[in-house]
């Protein structure tokens, strides 16, 4: 997931969906390229998306920060959170980031604030959230967009702040226990770097993002709040 051409946010939207419209901006202070986030359809559903972004080169990684999301990032995401409840979008939350920002400017803008908020907006939307780890998944940079209904992950990319046994140790006070501490992801998505298998396995995962979108066409939205609000009070 280190890989230089490892695939981004971008590169995930542009092969998954067939149309997409980008929305910039937090309505505060200003946009942050870390995040992307817009619009997009696949055949007639529409989803809300929003993805940590990191770049390709020098360039690239300097524009979008490394994928280390400012304040400004993750008020984009809120905006785009209370969005897809306003539409009733499913939301679909792409996650590659080593952290959010930690620089004096973010500190200043209150970056812990925006991460709370986040935590506390995705907990409560009444829209299935689905979170896919498509790289890194470390620290509040990760944790305020995985407050989801269903998480999954890229095959070989990861999603940790601890060891497994180091979890089930501080948890239950048994390392033994490290599978059990290890279940925090329903789904592994088959992701290869070289382009004739990527075709195929962005087809699979565009058919996975549609019976997502409508295995929760029936429930209410304190069904779907009920069900995210169980999956965490479980750990």
């Amino acid at each position: 997931m280190r890989e230089i051409d490892w695939p981004n946010a971008g590169y995930f939207i542009c092969h998954c969906f067939d149309y997409f419209t980008e929305l910039k901006g937090d309505r505060t202070y200003k946009d942050d390229q870390a995040v992307i986030g817009g619009i997009g359809r696949i055949n007639e559903q529409f989803f809300t998306i929003v993805g940590i972004h990191r770049g390709k080169n020098i360039k690239e990684n300097v524009s979008y920060n490394f994928g280390m999301p400012h304040p400004e990032g993750c008020r984009k995401s809120l905006r785009l959170i209370r969005q897809a409840e306003k539409f009733k979008r499913p939301m679909i939350c792409l996650v590659d980031t080593h952290g959010a920002s930690c620089d004096s400017d973010s500190e200043e803008r209150g970056i812990a604030e925006a991460i709370a908020r986040n935590l506390f907006e995705l907990s409560s939307v009444g829209v299935p959230v689905l979170s896919i780890i498509i790289g890194s998944g470390n620290s509040g940079g990760a944790l305020a967009l995985v407050i989801a209904n269903k998480v999954w992950i890229a095959e070989d990319a990861y999603y940790s702040v601890i060891s497994p046994e180091g979890f089930a140790y501080i948890v239950w006070k048994d390392s033994d226990l490290k599978k059990k501490a290890s279940e925090i992801v329903g789904k592994i998505i088959p992701i290869f770097s070289d382009g004739e298998r990527n075709s195929s396995n962005f087809a699979y995962l565009r058919e996975k993002l549609i019976l997502f979108a409508n295995e929760y066409l029936s429930l209410s939205e304190q069904e779907i709040i009920n069900q995210r609000y169980l999956r965490y009070r479980k750990f």
